[in-house]
């Protein structure tokens, strides 16, 4: 009869330390599980869980600026990063390309737009032009053409160098496969007059 309770006594230790496993667990797997409607809510409205930029860069009205030039983006196009340094805009498969280049003070336009247009006409395969010398008493000024292909479609190109009495040179590279008389064409072209207005 005295061995009955040790046996009982056995028995609930080993109950209690089953126990506290069991729950052990079950609070590691409840550590797992999926969250909750409410907790995704709490990232729906409004927070950016990957802490992205806020700036909506293709806001009517933003402005693109190299150096002293600066103009305003039109409606539907939007900014992105070259990775050269330069400022990119886009609409479709259409692009603007603003940089800053460095020029020799006795070099002229005409001499150097060959070599930059083909250097800042990432993705566009065709024929270039002869540059055309634009070049008035107080600004160096060129352009080049080009005709071929940008993603897979019919493309033109346009590249216009200026350089100024200080000797900053401000090129301009369109690459577009809108039809000439376009809304995208006239807005690229009304982006390239207002950043030039002031040579």
């Amino acid at each position: 009869m005295a061995t009955q309770p040790r046996a009982v006594e056995q028995w609930t230790r080993r109950a209690l330390v089953g126990s506290l496993f069991a729950v052990g667990a079950v609070g590691l797997l409840g550590c797992g599980a999926p969250t909750t409607g409410s907790d995704q809510s709490s990232v729906d409205d409004g927070e950016d869980p990957l802490g992205g930029d806020p700036t909506d860069e293709s806001t009517p009205g933003f402005e693109i600026a190299v150096g002293d030039y600066s103009a305003t983006v039109a409606d539907g196009w939007k900014s992105v990063d070259d990775g050269k340094g330069g400022v990119v805009v886009t609409s479709g498969a259409n692009r603007l390309t603003v940089a800053s280049v460095t020029i020799p003070k006795t070099a002229l336009a005409v001499d150097e737009i060959a070599d930059l247009a083909r250097s800042h006409a990432d993705g566009f395969i065709g024929r270039f032009a002869q540059p055309v010398d634009r070049s008035s008493a107080d600004v160096k000024r060129a352009s080049v053409a080009g005709t071929g292909k940008f993603e897979g479609a019919a493309a033109r190109l346009m590249c216009e160098l200026w350089i100024d009495a200080t000797g900053f040179a401000l090129l301009t590279t369109r690459i577009l496969t809108a039809k000439p008389d376009s809304v995208i064409s006239e807005q690229a072209q009304e982006m390239v007059d207002e950043l030039s207005v002031d040579f």
